[in-house]
């Protein structure tokens, strides 16, 4: 199991953010916490269709910028990208007086930053499939919705690897 990240300023989160749009980020340092904590940044400082296209167009950028193809089987996901922008705003707009550092900190150690998140909502031959990587394709097991995810919040779904 990866560690969670906890952060203990919010210069941290600035210099990821700033190493990850200049594309001086070390990949090793490019995790799923990463992801997540970007996804967090750019919902802070935009609403969430200037965030997602502007987060989108990053992360393939930046895939290019350390080796990485972006294509129909590897590299930027469309739908885990939107999904997990959707996951991120709900958080963040329920947490909306909170600092940058600690958005991050408790989106982090939430259920909600669990790499299985996805696997509740889509079955996950489908989701790796080129369809679902190249286009956002809607979930098809469980409906996403906002009262959902508060559920799996407050753990009254327990997720299980799928």
């Amino acid at each position: 199991m990866e560690a969670i990240t906890s952060f203990t300023s919010e210069k941290e989160i600035e210099l990821l953010a700033e190493g990850f749009n200049n594309r001086t980020l070390p990949k090793p340092a490019w995790t799923h916490d990463a992801h997540l904590t970007m996804a967090i940044w750019h919902l802070k400082k935009y609403d969430f269709y200037e965030a997602v296209c502007k987060i989108k167009s990053a992360i393939i950028i930046y895939n290019q910028s350390v080796g990485g193809v972006n294509d129909s089987m590897n590299g930027y996901h469309e739908t885990l990208t939107v999904f997990w922008m959707k996951v991120v705003y709900f958080y963040t707009t329920n947490h909306k007086n909170k600092s940058l550092m600690d958005t991050c900190n408790g989106f982090l150690s939430s259920p909600l930053a669990s790499r299985d998140l996805p696997f509740y909502f889509y079955e996950k031959e489908k989701l790796m499939s080129t369809k679902f990587r190249l286009l956002y394709m809607e979930p098809n097991k469980n409906e996403f919705d906002y009262g959902t995810l508060g559920k799996i919040l407050r753990k009254e779904i327990i997720l299980r690897q799928g």
